[in-house]
């Protein structure tokens, strides 16, 4: 989030590396809400996953709104939502294994 703020961009390291951070941000985020929340009912589960991907889709509203050197970009939301979903496969495959 620090990044976004800056002035100057941040460094290519490869083509899309924006998209990889934003993959492992809204990841290690939905990892985080899902398995210290202890979530086990479906419906809690998915409120809890479509509030993370609102996030995502929020950031990138937020920075058309307010941050005037950024722009929004509907692959760095596609991204993010689907870090969300990897970390809820995770967690299920994890739980799952572990039984």
């Amino acid at each position: 989030m620090a990044f976004g703020l800056r002035n100057r961009p941040l460094p290519q390291v490869f083509p899309h590396f924006d998209l990889l951070l934003h993959f492992a941000a809204f990841f290690i985020l939905g990892f985080l809400a899902l398995a210290t929340l202890r979530i086990r009912t479906c419906t809690k589960v998915l409120l809890t996953i479509a509030a993370l991907i609102t996030c995502a889709a929020l950031l990138e509203w937020c920075q058309a709104l307010w941050l005037p050197k950024r722009t929004p970009s509907i692959l760095d939301f596609a991204a993010g939502a689907l870090g969300v979903i990897c970390a809820w496969f995770f967690l299920a495959l994890w739980s799952r294994l572990t039984r």
